[in-house]
């Protein structure tokens, strides 16, 4: 039997250029102490080698501390005679080799750094042979299918692929660019025993030989949950495997919803200490520390007090230290006055007016136009959705014009 780790999308030195500098600074430990994590893994369980398939860095700037880190880590593994097999994704492409160069005579190390596929035979201590097939980005900008050109199984041998690559059918957050797309037909045409892939950041199997380990760490509130690997058991025509958690950080973002009952600011904050402490109960048992979001929707008395800056910070502080969090950001979904709206639209006035523009606007083609031709525009193909969202949050803005003094 051959046992591997299989993990990807590692960012390590991501900058976490929108939080404030302390949160920055935890959540860039926390990525390093995920890595270690990993490794540690790695070096407690009889595992036979680490795939790392892509995005291993998230940028060029590595620091000197965290070169020496990344050298003690890997050659923690070598020295344990654990294979590393590396294949370097899209963000990788920045002389990655010169923090590794002192890496790689050593027989253990294996990199797939660029375009050219290699195909390298490995023989394990059970004295079997593990054949790898991989490949690099020599670009941050790949986009030609390399997988297509990978050799088709032959032999007896256990066979395993790696690449940074998009399968346009795999679950993702958002719009993911599609770096060397390959369709999941074309990887298991191939017929090999495992496809170690990365570049997606949701963990996932596409097959039963097929999978994304997803990323270490999350690392914004689109990536929320456990984060790991695979442990991959490969013996003859049978796998299996292990998903794993290694995460030293963990995104969560719950929703919370406003109504009439919530009058003040010192109940809404025992109610949101509340509700927080009773969703992470669980999570909390198998993360280090938490970054939360909290989404504030629904109509209260409390949203122009919601709106002030200095309430939200205060409350995400008071959050923050009660629960005893990372981070808390509250954001303010669609939080609306408490307000008659039937009776505001009822009245001649201009409020109302405004109202039945923002609510009925594809009735008026020539308001449309002018507004289209406005310069906050320039350079976006997508002006009409641009425009939608604007109007979606207008409403609220002229009840806050017309009516703040009730």
């Amino acid at each position: 039997m051959i046992r591997l780790l299989h993990i990807s999308d590692i960012h390590l030195n991501t900058g976490f250029a929108s939080k404030e500098r302390v949160v920055r600074e935890q959540l860039k430990e926390g990525l390093m102490k995920s890595f270690e994590n990993a490794i540690h893994y790695a070096l407690g369980e009889a595992v036979d080698g680490v795939i790392i398939a892509g995005d291993f860095l998230d940028n060029g700037k590595v620091s000197y501390k965290m070169e020496q880190d990344i050298l003690n880590l890997m050659e923690q593994l070598l020295k344990a005679e654990k294979h590393v097999f590396y294949a370097t994704g899209n963000h990788d492409p920045m002389n990655t080799l010169q923090i590794l160069n002192r890496l790689e005579t050593n027989p253990y190390f294996h990199c797939f750094e660029d375009d050219d596929i290699k195909h390298i035979c490995v023989e394990m201590k059970s004295g079997e042979w593990l054949e790898v097939v991989g490949c690099g980005h020599k670009s941050k900008n790949e986009k030609r299918n390399l997988i297509r050109e990978f050799p088709r199984k032959n032999n007896d041998n256990l066979w395993i692929g790696i690449g940074h690559a998009s399968v346009p059918s795999a679950l993702s957050v958002g719009a993911k660019e599609q770096y060397m797309a390959v369709s999941l037909s074309e990887i298991e045409s191939l017929k090999y025993d495992y496809f170690a892939l990365g570049h997606i950041h949701i963990q996932q199997r596409l097959s039963e030989r097929v999978a994304y380990s997803g990323n270490i760490q999350g690392l914004n509130y689109k990536e929320i949950g456990h984060k790991g690997g695979y442990l991959i058991k490969l013996d003859g025509d049978r796998i299996e495997m292990e998903s794993l958690c290694f995460n030293e950080v963990q995104w969560e973002a719950f929703d919370f919803e406003l109504d009439e009952s919530h009058e003040t600011l010192s109940q809404l904050e025992s109610e949101l200490t509340t509700f927080v402490s009773e969703q992470i109960a669980d999570i909390k048992k198998s993360a280090n520390q938490l970054v939360v979001r909290v989404n504030l929707e629904g109509r209260s008395s409390l949203a122009h007090s919601l709106r002030e800056v200095e309430n939200t910070l205060y409350l995400e502080a008071c959050l923050k230290r009660i629960v005893g969090l990372l981070n808390v950001d509250i954001k303010l979904m669609s939080v609306n006055s408490l307000l008659d709206m039937e009776m505001i639209l009822s009245e001649k006035t201009v409020l109302s007016e405004a109202l039945s523009v923002t609510r009925h606007v594809e009735a008026h083609e020539d308001l449309i136009n002018r507004l289209l031709a406005l310069p906050i525009y320039n350079g976006r193909d997508n002006k009409k959705e641009v425009l939608q969202k604007i109007l979606e949050t207008a409403e609220e803005e002229l009840i806050d014009c017309f009516v703040r003094g009730k």
